[in-house]
């Protein structure tokens, strides 16, 4: 059996740069001065999620946003990666796949632990559907989930 561990790194990595770098692109876009849509189907708006996934918990208190959104996150993130570490992947597309969820999850739990937030930014308009407002790290965590 082929082992993915290092693409695996690979994917994680770049999905962990990615969504900072398009975070960072957002934020120096002065986004607080227009709201930015692209063919009338997405939608580029400034949102901090002070919350965890769908901005659940965004009523605790410091403390507690700490210990669960911090402290416990990043238990379940290290134990994930090294247990996908341990029993390696079977396929070049498992890899990918675990590294944009695990990626994800780094990345925003990276912004959480030093602003306190989360940058979600887009915002997609299709008339009969409308999505929540996320981030890349969002994205490539629904991706990675429905392929795992």
């Amino acid at each position: 059996m082929k082992d993915y561990r290092y693409p695996f790194i690979v994917f994680l990595l770049v999905s962990v740069f990615v969504d900072s770098a398009t975070k960072s692109w957002f934020w120096k876009s002065r986004p607080d001065l227009y709201y930015e849509n692209f063919l009338d189907l997405l939608y580029f708006k400034a949102h901090q999620n002070t919350g965890l996934m769908l901005g659940i918990g965004s009523g605790f208190d410091t403390g507690t946003f700490f210990l669960i959104g911090v402290g416990l996150v990043a238990v379940l993130l290290a134990g994930l990666f090294g247990l996908l570490l341990y029993r390696g992947f079977s396929s070049f597309s498992l890899a990918l796949a675990w590294g944009l969820v695990v990626g994800g999850g780094a990345s925003n739990w990276i912004e959480r632990l030093r602003q306190g937030a989360v940058t979600d930014f887009i915002f997609v308009d299709l008339n009969f559907f409308q999505s929540g407002i996320f981030n890349l790290a969002d994205l490539g965590n629904l991706i990675g989930v429905f392929y795992v």
